[in-house]
């Protein structure tokens, strides 16, 4: 398996699906659209202003402890997200506690600040983008199952309760989608074809 391989976002061991802060993150914040939106926004936020505080501060990042020191700052960061989101909008800002505090734990197991420090500016904030984009694509592809299904409703971000409603249905057969025990059973069948279609892009990647 060669280093491209190894490093990729969605097929390394980088992807979301390999970690597990990654794997809690996509699970808690899924269940809402306007949840989802919220939490991808706080983790472009962590990873774009992280990245570039720790790319001006590179020279003076010690060996020794220095994931510590990408943590507190990216915990540093996302608590500033957090602070401002909750005087907007304290309703969204208190659902969305816990999956925003678990932004700094993805960023840091992510690997993406390792691999900018040897990156010019942009194109480490180009990389950062590219990484936080997978989390979010696979947040909202989730959120778009199992809102509709489990709460026959679609939310977006806003209004004085937290949340606007492009509708909203009553009760659902299918209303354990929406629980973490329905999203365990689709990220299940998601991790299974996931898996086979890593095998095959593996195997291409050994051929070449």
């Amino acid at each position: 398996m060669n280093n491209s391989y190894h490093s990729h976002p969605f097929w390394g061991n980088r992807s979301p699906l390999s970690s597990l802060a990654g794997l809690a993150l996509i699970l808690i914040s899924s269940s809402r659209l306007a949840y989802t939106l919220t939490v991808s926004v706080g983790l472009l936020w962590i990873y774009l202003l992280t990245g570039i505080s720790l790319w001006f501060a590179r020279s003076i990042l010690p060996e020794r402890g220095r994931s510590l020191v990408i943590l507190a700052i990216s915990c540093f960061i996302g608590a500033l997200y957090l602070w401002v989101h909750l005087l907007i909008n304290p309703f969204l800002g208190m659902e969305c506690f816990f999956p925003i505090l678990l932004g700094p734990l993805v960023y840091t197991g992510s690997g993406t600040a390792e691999r900018i420090q040897t990156m010019d500016l942009s194109e480490g904030l180009a990389a950062s983008f590219f990484d936080v984009l997978v989390y979010c694509g696979l947040s909202i592809a989730l959120s778009l199952i199992r809102e509709p299904l489990g709460f026959l409703s679609l939310s977006f971000p806003g209004g004085s309760r937290g949340m606007i409603f492009f509708f909203a249905g009553k009760t659902s057969l299918l209303y354990p989608v929406s629980l973490s025990s329905g999203a365990f059973l689709l990220l299940g069948y998601g991790i299974v074809i996931y898996n086979f279609l890593r095998g095959r892009n593996n195997s291409g990647e050994e051929d070449q």
